[in-house]
């Protein structure tokens, strides 16, 4: 892909740029933009794309973006809306940081996941005993590991400008996490497969699928999934079913 040309170094921002925004993918942590669109809705200027990858606004007198709309197109990327950071007091003498926005982006179901994340996809309903219960739609997904020493659970760490992800207009979500837990945790692992569970938030109310959801189908692997991959079979949960935590 050809980008328009940029002002300087490609990992330097100087004294043109207004602001930048960088989109990261959330399991490769690499920086993306192709079939991606990003917008300062509130602007007219629209971004060039930096040989790094980066979408930047060069200064345009006191222009400066409210808000900062990731459009995915037909990326496997959610869409994405956030606020701007504040305008710094002096553009031209304000860091590079202050000048860059980092927005890691949230995966669909779509995501081919084949990069070591552990992986659970799956839709969320009101309940499951009924074939037409409704969806739940813009509910907190996480997907937590079970620490084998103190019983604790530990949803997967957000990286900067992260968030968790969330339930999609028909329900669907794609909760990851990579294990990084270093001792004395001890993340209760048994024949490569690793003791989870999904928690939902849905306002102020918080639940978790019981110890033993049958991620698989063998009953002995109850509460499990495959470490490091995607479970090979979506799932699919009941609001009703789920237990307080």
């Amino acid at each position: 892909m050809n980008h328009p040309p940029f002002a300087g170094r490609p990992d330097v921002l100087d004294r043109r740029v207004l602001f930048a925004v960088e989109l990261i993918d959330p399991v490769t942590h690499s920086i993306v933009w192709q079939g991606l669109t990003v917008t300062a809705p509130d602007m007219q200027a629209k971004p060039i794309i930096s040989r790094s990858g980066r979408f930047v606004w060069l200064v345009d007198q006191d222009a400066w973006p409210v808000t900062i709309a990731v459009d995915p197109g037909l990326t496997s990327y959610a869409a994405h809306t956030q606020p701007a950071p504040p305008r710094p007091a002096d553009i031209l003498a304000a860091p590079p940081a202050q000048r860059l926005t980092r927005i890691v982006l949230r995966p669909t179901v779509a995501y081919p996941f084949d990069t070591g994340a552990t992986v659970v996809r799956g839709t969320l309903r009101e309940r499951v005993d009924l074939p037409n219960a409704p969806v739940v739609p813009d509910a907190t997904v996480q997907l937590a590991w079970h620490d084998a020493l103190s019983g604790d659970w530990t949803p997967g760490r957000l990286q900067a400008g992260e968030v968790w992800p969330q339930t999609d207009a028909n329900g669907e979500f794609a909760a990851l996490l990579q294990l990084n837990a270093p001792p004395p945790a001890d993340p209760d692992l048994a024949r490569g497969l690793l003791k989870v569970r999904v928690q939902v938030t849905r306002g102020p109310a918080t639940r978790a699928t019981p110890d033993t959801f049958p991620f698989l189908p063998n009953a002995a692997d109850a509460g499990r999934v495959p470490e490091g991959r995607l479970l090979p079979t979506d799932v699919t949960l009941g609001w009703n079913e789920l237990t307080p935590i």
